[in-house]
């Protein structure tokens, strides 16, 4: 191979290896500006449902009890999970999910009216609905029999 050859060849080969890694960069800069995962954040949550929630309720309730009826749900319905894998796991605000935060709070010192824990439910759904991790609206009387359903679910 005579030496223009080479000095042809690299050349091609330096512009495709430009080439690869331009189109490389242009994949990653189009991940980043539009992400595909969709992550919940117990701070960001927080946020939301006090926005939501507005003056004198979310005075009243203040950060640290709004944080702790959410971590109450998560465990209401990881508890839900281990019992009975055939339980389709529902978020919303139901009669039982409100009772089992509301006596986990008082056991816990942390007493709270159940309309106060439902408005949070509530708030917390149009978090997750903002998300997009919520799936269709459930037909209530098919997922929870007799349960009556509180609050909004929507």
């Amino acid at each position: 191979m005579s030496g223009g050859a080479a000095v042809v060849l690299g050349g091609l080969l330096f512009g495709a290896f430009l080439l690869i890694v331009a189109a490389l960069l242009w994949q990653e800069a189009r991940e980043r500006g539009n992400p595909s995962e969709s992550v919940f954040g117990i701070e960001d949550a927080t946020d939301h449902i006090l926005t939501v929630l507005g003056e004198p309720v979310a005075s009243r309730l203040g950060r640290d009890n709004v944080r702790r009826i959410i971590e109450w749900q998560v465990r209401f319905l990881q508890d839900l999970a281990k019992e009975d894998e055939d339980v389709p796991i529902v978020v919303g605000t139901t009669r039982g999910t409100v009772e089992y935060i509301r006596v986990r709070l008082e056991q816990a010192g942390h007493p709270l009216p159940e309309d106060d824990v439902a408005a949070v439910l509530d708030a917390q759904g149009e978090y997750l609905a903002g998300l997009g991790v919520i799936g269709e609206a459930a037909d209530e009387s098919e997922v929870f029999g007799d349960e009556d359903s509180i609050g909004d679910t929507s």
